[in-house]
């Protein structure tokens, strides 16, 4: 059995850890077949590398993850590597994720938008705009998220947001109020307090961790 395979054999155990993974990636000579072989694996194993990927600050992998994500076919593993994909924050790669933006699969579209939404290149409000209109809660959420930097588009966030607290779906809601707390916007404290005492478990917990979120990043800047 050559390294490769034992590599992914300690994965398969849950017994690969970053350090393992990093160093046998140190070797340049090793990513190329390492990342054909990993596109014969199952999902299970392509998640917990991508996983670790995730973590991982080496460079020098794009290429390869471009050509693992152009030729994967599971929705759940591309959608793990446009987020993994969109944290090497690469401006040079939103084209190569935009495409992602139109999947049929909601999870892809919304990971499409986190990716795309970290890049920050002058393409980026025009490429997601459209998705704050999406039929998907998360796909919203996501996509308001990654524009509210944007001064001249608060506005039309704050509507896009109000329309999903009055949306009939509650995980509308749901990833709405999640956002709050992601953001740390203000103007909607009051709101995420009032719907602690709502009947609806899902509506009350999120915003709980909403308030937890906020009252996080309100600390944080105070001690910077």
């Amino acid at each position: 059995m050559d390294e490769k395979e034992i590599l992914f054999g300690k994965l398969e155990r849950d017994e690969l850890y970053l350090e393992d993974l990093e160093a046998y990636l140190a070797d340049q000579g090793k990513l190329q077949d390492f990342f054909q072989g990993i596109g014969h694996k199952n999902s299970v194993i392509k998640i917990l590398v991508l996983d670790q990927l995730l973590h991982s600050k080496k460079s020098g992998m794009s290429g390869y993850l471009l050509d693992w994500l152009k030729n994967e076919g599971e929705a759940k593993v591309i959608a793990r590597l446009l987020i993994v994909i969109g944290c090497m924050e690469n401006e040079e790669l939103v084209m190569h994720l935009a495409p992602f933006l139109k999947s049929e699969d909601r999870r892809v579209r919304a990971n499409a938008v986190e990716a795309i939404g970290k890049l920050k290149t002058p393409v980026t409000r025009e490429l997601l705009l459209p998705y704050l209109e999406d039929e998907d809660n998360r796909v919203r959420a996501n996509t308001a998220m990654a524009l509210w930097n944007y001064q001249d588009l608060q506005a039309t966030i704050r509507e896009a947001f109000f329309s999903m607290l009055h949306d009939h779906d509650k995980w509308m809601q749901a990833s709405a109020l999640y956002a709050f707390g992601e953001l740390g916007i203000k103007d909607f404290v009051d709101y995420l307090f009032n719907q602690l005492r709502n009947e609806d478990e899902d509506i009350c917990r999120n915003a709980l961790i909403a308030l937890i979120g906020f009252a996080e990043r309100t600390t944080a800047k105070g001690e910077k």
